[in-house]
C-alpha cells in the first residue's frame, strides 16, 4: 500500500505521467517533460515578477510625488503657533456666534412668518366677534324670547362694545 500512495502522490506533483492500456497501469517520465514544467513554471515567475516590479516602481512614484507634496515644516511655522492661531480663531467664531444668535429675533423672514400668524389670527377674531354681534341680535330682535340686549352682555360678560383691533399691511 505504501508504493502505491508514492506513485499516486508522484502522479499528483505532475512528476511522472500515468495511462491506463486495458487492465494495466503504465507509468513515465520523460526528460523532456520535467524540462517543459520548468519552463512554464518560470516564464510564469517571470511574469510575475515584472508585474510585482511594475506594481513597486508605481508605489514609488506615488510616494515621492507625496513627498513632493508635503509642505516643508518651516513654511508653516511652529505647531504651537498654529495651534493658538486655531483657539484664537476659535474664539473668535464663538462670539460672532452669540452676536448672530442675539439679532436673530430681527431675522426678516422669522418677522414676516410673525406677521403672516397675526393677520390669520386678526381675520379669526374679526370672525368671532362677527359672529357674537349676529347672536346677540338674533336673541334680541328675532327671536321671540323678549331679551334685552344689554341685560344679555351683561349676563354673558360681553363688553358693548370690541376693541378695534390694528390693521397689518
Amino acid at each position: 500500500m505504501l508504493i502505491k500512495d508514492i506513485v499516486q502522490q508522484l502522479i499528483d506533483d505532475n512528476l511522472i505521467n500515468c495511462e491506463k492500456c486495458g487492465t494495466t497501469n503504465l507509468y513515465w517520465c520523460f526528460k523532456f517533460d520535467k524540462i517543459k514544467n520548468l519552463q512554464v513554471q518560470y516564464n510564469n515567475y517571470q511574469k510575475r515578477l515584472k508585474e510585482k516590479q511594475l506594481e513597486r516602481d508605481q508605489l514609488i512614484e506615488k510616494i515621492q510625488l507625496g513627498k513632493l507634496q508635503r509642505v516643508p515644516k518651516g513654511e508653516f511655522g511652529d505647531r504651537s503657533k498654529l495651534i493658538k492661531q486655531f483657539t484664537c480663531l476659535n474664539n473668535r467664531k464663538q462670539q460672532l456666534d452669540e452676536e448672530l444668535q442675539k439679532y436673530g429675533d430681527n431675522d426678516p423672514q422669522l418677522i414676516e412668518a410673525l406677521n403672516e400668524k397675526n393677520a390669520r389670527l386678526i381675520l379669526a377674531i374679526e370672525t368671532y366677534t362677527d359672529d357674537i354681534e349676529s347672536l346677540i341680535y338674533y336673541f334680541t330682535k328675532v327671536s321671540l324670547a323678549a331679551i334685552e340686549e344689554l341685560d344679555l352682555r351683561n349676563e354673558l360678560g360681553i363688553p358693548t362694545e370690541f376693541a378695534e383691533l390694528p390693521r397689518l399691511q
